[in-house]
């Protein structure tokens, strides 16, 4: 079937790109996806954007490629294929494939690039079977920890290492990733992986966000400028660990008693994390805001940014914080330490103890009342112990005020050294990441990556 796929590749002929997403939900790879898939298209691409469906309570991220927001739809057709899903069906897995294939044979794409697990299985397997001269696969994260058993891991990273020897190209997002993929689970040799991080177009608008909403967040929560208020975004799913969260906002609260929380997304635990919200007595300390499709106002009058995933990619999430001008105190998993350039542009943890996270955010809430010139959040540095029980959702410890602790609480001496991660500030910070995740930088990339495979194909 290759000579249905095979054409004219001359460097004045547009290069037709299929690209496959699993769907468009809110995240990282849908905007990496409508800003490759937009931006090309004013270098010559031609582009067929293939997506599935939604699932139950996933935010809708679509809006970025129709004829608005931040990516406008000037150069790229959007199919969906309802029967392409996260879930493994196979059924419908089967009929995706077939879709996916007769898209192929329709489009006659020079280069099939594939986003997410799920679409880069099938849209692998459908560029092989249709003929499709270059296959090319992003790792936007992987699934290899955190999300299954040892024996569903292995089987994964067995069916990656075939998907791997299919692909002309493999892109990851870091070198931290690369060396992953490479070396720990040797889906495909080094020489074959190449680094992209990804790009944006919305990081500048984020800079000053301050400037133009500081505010609009406290009013709506009923806060003045005088609160303490951390902050999180994402899907409340259980890769991302959003249980330590809760059990820090608990314990900070007994160390700075006017401490507000704010966790802007959705998911299938929303109801967990409110109920142990509800037994930590910080049901109105914790706001649950659902989705936000304008993330400007969060980032605006947020004091620290805290994430607490199990396993990470590259956090679209931290990178727009940090291009917001507001700290971040992240668990240092995945592809976290390589955007925070190892502790250098903000605070790691490397544990799941709730004590350190609550050290970490304390003393970014510090730094950032300080700077701003704003009264200290508390006096004291130092609050009382913390005690665990076991009956906290997902298996992790939960703090409780009543229980014998299981644990002796870390010493006040273990944070004496806590300080500023980074001679930058906040500007030089934003200036920083906003540079390194840039969509001219992914444009360029990605061109003289697909231009590069191409040639070597042709």
């Amino acid at each position: 079937m290759t000579s249905k796929i095979k054409t004219d590749c001359s460097m004045d002929s547009p290069i037709r790109v299929l690209r496959v997403i699993t769907r468009l939900n809110i995240g990282g790879p849908v905007r990496h996806a409508a800003v490759l898939s937009a931006g090309l298209a004013e270098r010559n691409f031609k582009t067929v954007l293939l997506a599935g469906s939604l699932g139950e309570e996933e935010g809708d991220m679509s809006y970025l490629t129709q004829n608005t927001g931040d990516t406008a739809n000037t150069g790229f057709k959007v199919e969906t294929i309802p029967a392409l899903t996260r879930e493994i069906l196979p059924g419908k897995d089967i009929k995706a494939l077939s879709k996916i294939t007769r898209a192929c044979i329709r489009f006659r794409p020079h280069i099939i690039h594939t986003h997410t697990s799920k679409a880069g299985f099938l849209g692998r397997l459908a560029g092989l079977l249709a003929g499709v001269p270059v296959r090319i696969h992003t790792f936007h994260g992987h699934i290899f920890d955190g999300y299954f058993s040892p024996q569903k891991t292995k089987r994964y990273i067995f069916i990656e290492r075939f998907l791997g020897a299919l692909s002309h190209r493999i892109i990851a997002l870091s070198r931290d990733q690369k060396k992953d993929l490479s070396e720990v689970y040797r889906i495909a040799p080094s020489r074959k992986i190449h680094v992209i991080p990804l790009g944006f177009q919305h990081l500048d608008g984020l800079a000053t966000a301050k400037e133009h909403h500081k505010g609009e967040l406290r009013n709506r929560l009923g806060l003045d400028k005088e609160t303490p208020l951390v902050g999180t975004v994402g899907r409340l799913v259980e890769i991302k660990g959003l249980d330590l969260l809760i059990e820090t906002a608990a314990l900070l609260r007994r160390e700075v008693p006017s401490v507000h929380f704010v966790v802007a997304g959705n998911g299938h635990l929303k109801g967990r994390l409110q109920e142990r919200a509800r037994e930590l007595d910080m049901e109105n300390r914790i706001h649950f805001l659902g989705w936000e499709k304008d993330l400007a106002a969060i980032y605006a009058d947020i004091d620290v940014f805290a994430l607490t995933s199990l396993n990470e990619g590259t956090p679209v999430a931290v990178i727009e914080a940090l291009a917001a001008k507001v700290p971040v105190v992240a668990t240092g998993v995945g592809g976290v330490p390589d955007v925070l350039e190892h502790g250098r542009l903000g605070s790691l943890v490397y544990s799941r103890d709730p004590i350190e996270m609550k050290e970490q955010i304390k003393n970014a809430l510090f730094l950032e009342f300080s700077a701003d010139g704003r009264s200290a959040p508390t006096s004291s540095p130092f609050g009382q112990p913390a005690y665990y029980s076991t009956n906290a959702p997902f298996g992790k410890p939960a703090f409780s005020a009543t229980n014998a602790p299981l644990a002796e609480p870390a010493s006040p001496a273990k944070y004496s050294s806590l300080k500023a991660p980074s001679s930058l500030n906040r500007d030089e910070i934003s200036s920083t990441i906003r540079a390194r995740y840039s969509s001219k930088r992914l444009l360029d990339d990605m061109e003289r990556l697909y231009r590069d495979a191409l040639q070597r194909h042709y």
